[in-house]
């Protein structure tokens, strides 16, 4: 028996990692990884169980990313937020609330992020005004993104912040600076 199993976080999708968390046994994770039946998962020796968790589970330890502005499913190109100031209430809302939970929300949180682009002038881009019933239709298509692409989101705003807490430091020490010339 083969089993075919993901080799980085490029070959896992988003609905995968999703349903990978929420399942309850090791038999339905690596039917979701091996993308088989859970009657072809029951083939499998039982000796050979441990070490395709173990495979699995090194898969997901190796969390390289990069930051992709816009992607690609099934035809439709979705892009990044381009604009974090001009993020509506909503937005903002609905991404506080999902994140709370990011394994279970993980495809709604990639679909706030990532908007069908409506209008491109070279590297520029306008995406679809926030809503979300259209957030719940955009996730069938999102679904399929992979997860290298979600921890480049992420490393984005773990960019973010980390420039923006040097910056403030960086700030407050000018700041205290000037304060004690005075």
């Amino acid at each position: 028996m083969i089993i075919n199993l993901p080799a980085t976080y490029s070959d896992i999708t988003l609905d995968q990692y999703k349903r990978f968390n929420a399942s309850s046994s090791d038999l339905e994770r690596i039917s979701i990884m091996a993308d088989i039946s859970i009657e072809e998962a029951k083939k499998i020796p039982l000796n050979e169980l441990n070490d395709l968790i173990d495979i699995i589970k090194l898969t997901l330890e190796d969390e390289r990313a990069k930051f992709f502005q816009t992607i690609i499913v099934d035809k439709t190109e979705f892009g990044f937020i381009p604009n974090l100031y001009s993020m509506s209430l909503g937005e903002y809302i609905d991404l506080v609330e999902f994140c709370k939970d990011p394994k279970k929300n993980i495809v709604s949180i990639m679909a706030i992020l990532y908007r069908p682009i409506t209008k491109r002038v070279g590297s520029k881009y306008q995406i679809a005004k926030y809503d979300s019933n259209e957030r719940e239709l955009n996730e069938e298509l999102i679904k399929k993104v992979t997860l290298d692409k979600f921890n480049g989101a992420m490393l984005f705003f773990s960019t973010l912040t980390n420039d923006l807490t040097k910056t403030s430091l960086e700030f407050l020490s000018s700041e205290i600076a000037l304060m004690m010339e005075s």
